[in-house]
């Protein structure tokens, strides 16, 4: 996940990089929980839905990797992509934090993280499932010792084995086949 970011954040090694200025961005590996990926695409006889959504101000907004931060309004003050060679991604914002699982046992998002997400979408102007489904799905595992710090994103299209659709994505980004994700 890369991650572009106006405050600086103090992460090492970790799924999203922060970088101290909007100037410099790095590429580590991301987390993502949520449905698997699907091998489908997430509109109607592989049509594009997510170039006819409206464009959202805040969370869900697509920012530039580099450059100027764009993410400027409201909590959404932190510009991801799951992939390392992205040149744009989505603003977004912390939706808690939880205590590191040990082992192979899998983390569970915070209690609330997902309503927060919801909050902060339909603030932002979103509509569910039209512009996707929000959700506190992506992880950091590395900047706080013991700590997931989780990260509100969009989830599109319907993942393979599921009967779920969770929809388009908001203008300006489209749905990941790899991972479901609007970016």
């Amino acid at each position: 996940m890369r991650l572009n970011r106006a405050l600086p954040l103090m992460f090492a090694a970790l799924c999203f990089a922060a970088c101290g200025s909007s100037s410099s961005t790095k590429h580590p590996d991301a987390h993502v929980n949520g449905p698997d990926a699907s091998t489908t695409p997430d509109a109607p006889n592989g049509g594009n839905p997510d170039a006819a959504n409206a464009a959202l101000t805040g969370f869900g907004q697509s920012c530039p990797l580099s450059g100027t931060n764009a993410c400027v309004t409201g909590t959404a003050t932190t510009c991801a992509a799951i992939s390392s060679t992205a040149t744009t991604g989505w603003c977004t914002q912390t939706c808690g934090t939880t205590t590191a699982p040990t082992g192979t046992t899998p983390p569970t998002p915070p209690t609330g993280g997902d309503a927060m997400c919801a909050t902060a979408f339909s603030s932002a102007g979103g509509t569910t499932p039209a512009d996707g489904t929000p959700l506190c799905a992506i992880y950091d595992s590395q900047s706080m010792p013991g700590k997931d710090v989780w990260y509100c994103a969009i989830v599109c299209g319907t993942p393979s084995g599921s009967t779920t659709n969770y929809g388009g994505c908001p203008g300006g980004l489209t749905c990941s086949a790899t991972d479901n994700l609007c970016e």
